[in-house]
């Protein structure tokens, strides 16, 4: 009884180290990403600026003086500043000055202070994006000033088979997350982020396509590519949770014999 006893000890031991594990492995994953920062007019973001949703530093800067049309990147470091074999593409757009003043976090300011505004579609090319599935966070809004609210100043933003409408909306003391996938744009509720949750990503490859309604100046301040491959899926949280539960009523019952 005795070596019964502890050997599921020592299972409900090992079970919950390993669900230690996964708890710490899951808060690093949510940690790591690539994020981008259009530049625009406003000013470049440091290395030590943290911004966005999932609060990450090592915004990449990306600049021009007027244009972004057939643009190329260079390749993109990640939130830790390494290296990275991703880089991206821009079909069409044009710098402009950003909304700025908004968001919980001082880096949030500089992100928004600088956009790629368009006026019809744009689209930007993703390649080289080691992660294997991600969430995807893309920041928009007015490209120009008194261009909130106004039914003339909306866009969408797709990837794959999902498709988010929305309207500008003013500075807000925090972000607010668009969720209409029916629209059309000119009705949509005002955001100023949207997210596309477990993207998987093949071949390296992920496509942003964004579009202007009405021939409304719109812009994208930037997107974020969090890496969450390594976070488990609910099941497996349950299946762990269904384990702890069994050892311990095990152990339970062999206290009770003794």
């Amino acid at each position: 009884m005795s070596t019964k006893r502890n050997l599921t000890g020592s299972c409900l031991g090992l079970l919950m180290m390993i669900i230690g594990m996964t708890f710490s492995s899951t808060t690093s994953a949510q940690l790591m990403g690539i994020s981008v920062n259009f530049q625009g007019s406003g000013s470049a973001m440091l290395s030590t600026d943290v911004a966005g949703i999932v609060p990450l530093s090592n915004w990449n800067n990306i600049t021009s003086a007027a244009s972004w049309t057939n643009l190329n990147s260079a390749n993109l470091v990640d939130s830790s500043g390494g290296a990275t074999s991703a880089k991206f593409s821009i079909n069409y757009g044009y710098s402009s000055a950003g909304v700025g003043n908004k968001g919980p976090l001082a880096g949030d300011n500089a992100m928004l202070g600088g956009s790629m505004v368009y006026t019809s579609a744009a689209t930007i090319n993703l390649t080289g994006i080691s992660y294997s599935l991600v969430d995807v966070y893309v920041y928009v809004g007015p490209g120009e000033s008194g261009k909130y609210g106004n039914a003339n100043y909306n866009g969408s933003v797709n990837i794959g088979s999902t498709t988010y409408y929305y309207t500008n909306i003013n500075n807000a003391a925090d972000y607010v997350l668009g969720t209409d996938t029916v629209g059309p744009a000119n009705v949509a509720a005002g955001a100023d982020y949207v997210k596309f949750s477990n993207v998987s990503i093949s071949g390296g490859s992920l496509k942003i396509n964004l579009q202007a309604f009405n021939w409304g100046n719109t812009g994208i301040y930037g997107f974020q590519i969090v890496d969450v491959s390594a976070i488990p899926e609910p099941s497996t949280y349950a299946l762990l949770l269904t384990g702890v539960l069994l050892l311990a009523g095990l152990r339970v019952r062999d206290r009770k014999r003794i």
